[in-house]
């Protein structure tokens, strides 16, 4: 077994006892920037969090890029800033997430639940939102071109000043 890399002193309690979580959960906790220089990030990469509670969880500026996050639950998560590139995030569910900022492009979003949740300025270009629950969801500034929002449900979602060029629109459910 691998030994992991101290968590930096320089850390918050509180993030230094999430990231102490993740350790004691035998996930890959590697830190974007150990010298201090900004703040530290849960590196995840890669990681097998299917079906995990990570709700209330702050991931802010954490790295997940292909992370498989499969009916995991992410509702009220803090993922502002973090970089899920090509992640599995099929059925989890993001209620009222805080996702802004954040790059989410080429991530597989079918049959999610992202109603509430807080996407301005996120990066959802190349994106299968195919059948996702987006009530109330703030896009607002948000790229989501070239992304399949066949069946996604709209509802009360604002969608101001959003990029929607190339996007699949079949079967949205508008107010």
């Amino acid at each position: 077994m691998t030994s992991l890399p101290p968590i930096p002193a320089h850390l918050p309690a509180w993030q230094a006892g999430h990231l102490a979580w993740l350790a004691s959960k035998g996930l890959p906790t590697r830190y974007a920037a150990p010298d201090g220089t900004e703040p530290a990030r849960a590196d995840l990469r890669d990681a097998d969090l299917y079906g995990a509670d990570l709700s209330g969880a702050d991931l802010s500026g954490a790295v997940l890029s292909g992370a498989d996050l499969r009916s995991a639950d992410l509702s009220r998560a803090d993922l502002s800033m973090a970089v899920l590139r090509s992640a599995d995030l099929s059925r989890a569910v993001l209620s009222g997430a805080d996702l802004r900022g954040a790059d989410l492009s080429r991530v597989d979003l079918r049959w999610a639940v992202l109603s509430v949740a807080r996407l301005t300025g996120a990066n959802l270009s190349m994106v299968d939102l195919r059948w996702t629950d987006l009530r109330g969801a703030c896009l607002n500034g948000a790229d989501l071109s070239w992304t399949d929002l066949s069946g996604a449900d709209l509802r009360e979602a604002d969608l101001r000043w959003t990029d929607v060029n190339g996007a699949d629109l079949s079967h949205v459910i508008l107010p």
